[in-house]
């Protein structure tokens, strides 16, 4: 369907025809996992000594919204390609608010854990519906451009909420991060509930019976296309989770810089993120998705193999880090709305499940190889290159020799 189409159908109804604030809205709600994450991270250490817990109990807060944010995908894809889009994006955005104010009122930090959990559910809503909308209005190119817009948007959010998570812990209170993230998904939904309209018709909607859901998934994962770019993204974004989880035992540890100069090089490197956003929508105009696709290997492997090589050839320096990754997410920025627009391409009417599968797999697959490379990382930048590399040769392996599978 395209978006033509879809304002003629909507002339009819009470929502006006699709605003240019669709996409920045859509992008906002896909972002409600970034921003749970980022804002709470500069007030972990007060909430540790405010409750008197040990560090470890306090990254439950973490780990609980993640949990939370992946188990909840599994339910959100099949409820959206149910009941539609719009009304599960909504609810989910009610619930997101209602979890995060209870956080903030929280006197018991176990009591905080439970209402992440229920946070991160909510949170997962915004993820999978946004992509499932897009899914619904576009064609394959201009799906492209609108996944890398969002995912250039979505990238923003590291740079900025740290900093105001930062601002309340410090001069403040930890606990307006919470009605912070409260505020922002009220008025989130107040300009969906008036922007957003229902993008999935009734006929279209498939059944949630346990039996039709299991289907479901087994068509999506037997089938190679969806499967093999599904996968290949996921493992794309381990790569980029082995520096997210393990960097800053690098750079501060081993490297011994300053944790303002691993902000600093953090929020460089998230920089790739969006650079790879907006080439993939000039690509994608000038190239076929294939060829884009090549280009984004190509550069991913660039990054991932140069990273390697300086760990190599004993070269430990905090740019020998930096200038790779950015260049390796970069890679991710161009390959990764491919990845979900080719996974989705052969399922459209059950895109929100699709959507939920991948989405569970990415953070499954992200937190195992997390905890793995703690595990094995060492006192050297070599084997953290390692996993990078490795990650970008399954990857690669899953692209072209599982999703270019003919059936």
């Amino acid at each position: 369907m395209s978006i033509k189409d879809l304002n003629s159908e909507l002339k009819s109804s009470a929502h006006a025809p699709l605003s240019k604030l669709l996409l920045p809205l859509l992008s906002i709600a896909a972002a409600f996992a970034a921003l749970a994450t980022d804002m709470i991270i500069p007030g972990l250490g007060l909430i540790t000594s405010e409750f008197d817990v040990t560090n470890s109990k306090t990254q439950l807060i973490i780990g609980g919204f993640i949990t939370g944010f992946g188990v909840g995908q599994l339910f959100m894809g099949s409820l959206s390609d149910r009941f539609g889009r719009r009304s599960i994006l909504l609810i989910g955005m009610v619930f997101f608010a209602l979890a995060s104010i209870l956080c903030a009122l929280a006197q018991d930090i176990n009591i905080i854990i439970v209402f992440r959990i229920l946070q991160g559910i909510a949170a997962s809503s915004g993820m999978v519906v946004a992509r499932a909308i897009i899914r619904d209005l576009y064609s394959k190119k201009e799906m492209v451009k609108a996944l890398a817009s969002m995912l250039a948007i979505v990238s923003l959010i590291p740079l900025i909420v740290p900093f105001i998570g930062a601002y309340f812990a410090e001069y403040i209170h930890w606990s307006w991060s919470f009605y912070f993230m409260a505020a922002i998904a009220v008025t989130c939904l107040i300009f969906c509930y008036k922007t957003i309209p229902e993008t999935l018709p009734v006929h279209k909607r498939s059944s949630i019976h346990p039996l039709k859901i299991i289907k479901n998934y087994r068509d999506i994962l037997l089938d190679s296309q969806a499967f093999g770019y599904g996968f290949a993204q996921c493992c794309f974004f381990g790569g980029m989770f082995v520096n997210i989880s393990n960097s800053s035992f690098i750079v501060m540890g081993f490297l011994k810089y300053s944790p303002l100069e691993f902000s600093l090089y953090f929020s460089v490197i998230t920089s790739g993120l969006i650079i790879g956003g907006i080439l993939s929508r000039i690509l994608i105009d000038k190239y076929n998705l294939s060829k884009v696709k090549f280009i984004g290997i190509w550069v991913i492997s660039a990054g991932s193999i140069s990273i390697t090589a300086l760990a190599l050839l004993g070269i430990f320096h905090i740019l020998a880090l930096m200038i790779p990754m950015v260049i390796y997410t970069a890679g991710y920025g161009i390959l990764q709305p491919c990845c979900m627009t080719k996974s989705m391409d052969n399922f459209p009417h059950i895109a929100g499940t699709v959507s939920a599968i991948f989405g569970a797999i990415q953070f499954g697959l992200a937190a195992l190889i997390g905890i793995t490379v703690t595990k094995y990382l060492g006192d050297t930048s070599l084997n953290f290159s390692l996993f990078i590399l490795g990650c970008t040769i399954m990857g690669i392996f899953s692209l072209q020799y599982i999703g270019a599978k003919k059936k």
